[in-house]
């Protein structure tokens, strides 16, 4: 049984590989450029980081003029 590729003539087979060769390299280009954008991203998120890095809104915590506090578990 011949392999696939030998049942093409010789140009044919030569497109195929071309056609891949392409695809790979089409591959490799769309990776670098996502991987670069990704990095602008992670550098976008290190510098906005402090932003995020504060201690979530304690509002919770603070009595309403009236209202009757809570009683903690355990108390």
């Amino acid at each position: 049984m011949s392999s696939p590729i030998s049942e093409f003539p010789d140009d044919a087979a030569g497109d195929l590989i071309s056609a891949e060769d392409r695809k790979d390299e089409a591959l490799a280009v769309l990776k670098s450029e996502v991987m670069a954008a990704l990095e602008a991203e992670v550098k976008t998120l290190d510098r906005d980081s402090w932003m995020f890095s504060a201690p979530r809104s304690q509002i919770h915590l603070i009595s309403r003029p009236g209202a009757v506090p809570r009683k903690k578990l355990g108390d």
